[in-house]
């Protein structure tokens, strides 16, 4: 079945993503009802428009391992999410990416989804400094364009 791969994809990434969360700064942190930390992971992909399913089929997963994370009583911080939509569009890409940006308790992001909107975002997410994990660009030359935090 197809739909194993992507979802591990996606688990990897948030995996990753939440990790370096974890190691991160205390700038996205607050705590929860039960004193934990609570770490803020971003996630930018396609929520509206012709390949909605594709981005939100990757949202789901990521709130799978969320609240994976979170259902963990031994796990030491709590996570939440804070969702961007881009459309899957280069144009949209670096206002989504901005959203995220200025919501100063996000640590990470989950994302971009496709490959144009993550050479859009990803020149603000250096600048700032904010982690990106995307599960789905595929475009080789985005690793050569010198994104400092995006893997």
């Amino acid at each position: 079945m197809r739909r194993r791969p992507l979802l591990g994809a996606i688990a990897l990434a948030a995996a990753v993503t939440m990790t370096a969360a974890a190691c991160g700064s205390d700038s996205g942190g607050g705590s929860s009802g039960d004193g934990k930390k609570t770490i803020t992971i971003g996630f930018q992909g396609v929520l509206s428009g012709d390949n909605q399913q594709l981005g939100l089929n990757a949202l789901y997963g990521v709130r799978t391992a969320i609240a994976e994370v979170n259902a963990d009583t031994s796990s030491p911080f709590q996570l939440k999410l804070a969702e961007s939509d881009d459309g899957g569009s280069p144009d949209q890409g670096p206002t989504a990416a901005q959203k995220l940006i200025d919501d100063s308790k996000v640590v990470a992001v989950v994302g971009p989804m496709f490959s144009g909107a993550t050479k859009a975002s990803e020149p603000a997410y250096t600048q700032a400094g904010l982690l990106s994990v995307s599960p789905s660009a595929t475009n080789p030359a985005l690793t050569t364009l010198g994104f400092k935090t995006f893997y």
